[in-house]
């Protein structure tokens, strides 16, 4: 419903923010990860968002990038992992860490963030196992340049989802403006 918001952060005490889009406030709950990275009050902030509809709740969870959102895409498909637990864990180990973890099926690591057992650990490897790597875009925003950034957001605001999208600007030189990458991707399709 929701692919990302761009507004002012309004309030925050973890886990819970507000982002004013505006003059409406979205509440939000963040794992550590991206809480850690927000600026101060009344700037503007941009994450990337999951919601979840429950019987009893409607929530909106934020990222500060594509890879943390996917990473709890796929951890809350894991069967007895919720939102919650989720967010437990990436605030406790960022993505690059978790993917190594499982690959690596180092359990004890795992044991180490709260909530997270033995046999959740196990279950957690078993179950993710190759599936980090491929539906995970392992190239962090962090470091990318100001046009691939704004052509990422075209992509996701013309309703590709955040995989499709990387997958397309990876195609693109990466020399080339925002509008020529935007082109260049929608081409490559």
């Amino acid at each position: 419903m929701f692919a990302y918001l761009k507004g002012k952060l309004a309030h925050k005490k973890a886990p819970t923010i507000v982002v004013d889009v505006n003059g409406v406030g979205y509440e939000l709950l963040v794992p550590m990860s991206s809480y850690c990275v927000l600026p101060e009050l009344n700037q503007t902030v941009h994450l990337y968002t999951t919601f979840i509809v429950r019987e009893d709740s409607q929530t909106l969870y934020g990222f500060h990038d594509v890879q943390t959102q996917q990473a709890f895409k796929q951890l809350i498909k894991t069967n007895g992992v919720g939102p919650k637990l989720a967010l437990t864990i990436l605030s406790g180990m960022e993505v690059p860490a978790l993917v190594q973890c499982i690959h690596e099926q180092d359990v004890k690591r795992l044991t180490r963030l709260p909530g997270v057992g033995t046999k959740m650990a196990q279950k957690l490897i078993l179950e993710m196992q190759g599936k980090l790597d491929t539906q995970i875009v392992l190239t962090s925003s962090k470091g990318k340049s100001a046009h691939l950034d704004e052509a990422f957001e075209a992509l996701l605001a013309l309703g590709y989802k955040a995989n499709d999208a990387q997958k397309m600007l990876d195609k693109c030189a990466k020399d080339l403006t925002a509008e020529e990458t935007i082109r260049a991707a929608l081409k490559a399709v």
